[in-house]
């Protein structure tokens, strides 16, 4: 079954997403600071939550949780491109563009977090 550290491993990524989505919406933060932001929530995605036993998991689950998987590993991969573009805007109008895919690709990957969590969560009761 899963353990609280796991457990709490995907909560803190999801928390790191929201966080770095509350700073995209502030125009005011530099793009280093979200690469630097982004740098670490692919870290904590390639390091802990990637590297997962896949045993740990209810075999209910486990189909979920490799789909999900999948599907997180694109979003981010989706979100560094954007961020590469968002670098590189120069217009205004691109650049909120820019912000509002970025904005996109992170909600999904919240949502993602929330169905796993809530998938966790209803197995284990």
């Amino acid at each position: 079954m899963l353990t609280d550290f796991n457990f709490e491993i995907i909560l803190r990524f999801q928390e790191s997403l929201k966080r770095l989505q509350t700073d995209l919406e502030s125009a005011a933060v530099a793009h280093e600071v979200l690469q630097l932001q982004l740098t670490e929530i692919q870290q904590l995605f390639e390091h802990q939550i990637m590297t997962l036993n896949p045993e740990v998991f209810n075999p209910t689950i486990l189909p979920m949780w490799q789909s999900y998987l999948t599907e997180i590993h694109k979003q981010m991969r989706l979100l560094t491109i954007d961020l590469r573009f968002l670098k590189a805007s120069r217009q205004t109008a691109t650049t909120e563009t820019r912000r509002t895919q970025m904005s996109d690709h992170l909600g999904t990957l919240i949502h993602y977090c929330d169905a796993i969590l809530a998938k966790i969560s209803s197995v284990s009761e």
